[in-house]
């Protein structure tokens, strides 16, 4: 049954527990700009390009951690490896921040103060250690940006408003749009499905990665999944783009009424264009894209 908002109750549009990797992977796509029945080969697809980009991250920062003598990926190493782009790296440390307030505040109310009516104090949160971190190593700048000036995410919030506006409340589609915006890999469920596929297929970075540093991989992992997606729409936009129209693209851009399912083809071409040789200063010299295939990251 409906709540009155047309958001679905836990009956009706919560995934199942026996529920596939890629079919969590499914029910993201349409909070993440898809339509409102993505197709399950699309999915697949980019499942396996989700799995490659997690098998060159997890690589990557094994070798950082094994620069500084360490035999545990810690949190430091991630914000290391993304210390070049600091909207990307904003992005991630404000959304750890809000994850450690919330379990901060259901933790002070499940705990009763103590002999002299305190409480327990406050311990350093994640976003903390690593501003102090990159401060220590002379990066500065993060966190310490408008929201504006992401303009990645003024784009995706652009979007989300354009298609909650076309969506009706009153056949529920807003709700499956609020649904699909909520599913993540921050919950136990979909965290264990997402932590069985990467000990299959990196099973060493796997086992040196710090718990304090599963919320940052569970992020990456969905930001990958939207950046996949935020291509995708781009190459939607070049082929619906009219010769001699400059506002061609614009006006594919904001069209959002009745959305074709993102197919797998154009997943191929983004992985195509965005793994090409073409993109570095020596690309027209080369002729394999493997190399580049095997250390580009697309949340770095």
């Amino acid at each position: 049954m409906s709540s009155n908002l047309g958001i679905p109750t836990k009956s009706e549009s919560k995934l199942s527990a026996d529920a596939s990797l890629t079919e969590v992977i499914q029910g993201m796509l349409f909070g993440l700009g898809d339509c409102s029945k993505p197709l399950l080969t699309t999915a697949k697809m980019i499942e396996t390009l989700l799995l490659q980009q997690m098998t060159v991250l997890l690589d990557q920062l094994e070798e950082i951690a094994m620069r500084r003598d360490s035999t545990k990926i810690e949190m430091q190493d991630i914000v290391f490896l993304m210390r070049k782009d600091k909207a990307k790296l904003t992005r991630l440390l404000n959304v750890i921040d809000l994850k450690d307030n919330k379990n901060w505040n259901v933790q002070s109310d499940l705990e009763s103060p103590n002999e002299n009516g305190l409480t327990k104090t406050k311990a350093p949160k994640r976003k903390e250690k690593c501003l102090l971190f990159l401060q220590s190593i002379g990066v500065s700048g993060v966190c310490a940006t408008f929201p504006d000036d992401d303009y990645i995410l003024k784009e995706r919030r652009v979007r989300n408003d354009n298609i909650s506006e076309s969506l009706s409340i009153s056949n529920g589609d807003y709700g499956e749009f609020v649904y699909s915006r909520s599913i993540s890999f921050f919950s136990k469920e979909n965290k264990a499905k997402l932590w069985d596929a990467l000990k299959r297929i990196a099973p060493g970075p796997v086992s040196k990665l710090k718990s304090n540093t599963e919320d940052f991989i569970s992020f990456l992992a969905k930001e990958t999944i939207a950046y996949v997606i935020d291509f995708a729409l781009l190459v939607r936009q070049d082929k619906s783009v009219i010769p001699g129209d400059p506002f061609s693209r614009a006006r594919a851009q904001f069209k959002v009424d009745k959305i074709p399912a993102i197919t797998p083809e154009e997943v191929k071409e983004v992985a195509r264009r965005y793994f090409s040789n073409q993109l570095c200063p020596s690309g027209i010299f080369a002729r394999s894209t493997t190399c580049f295939f095997e250390k580009k990251l697309m949340v770095c």
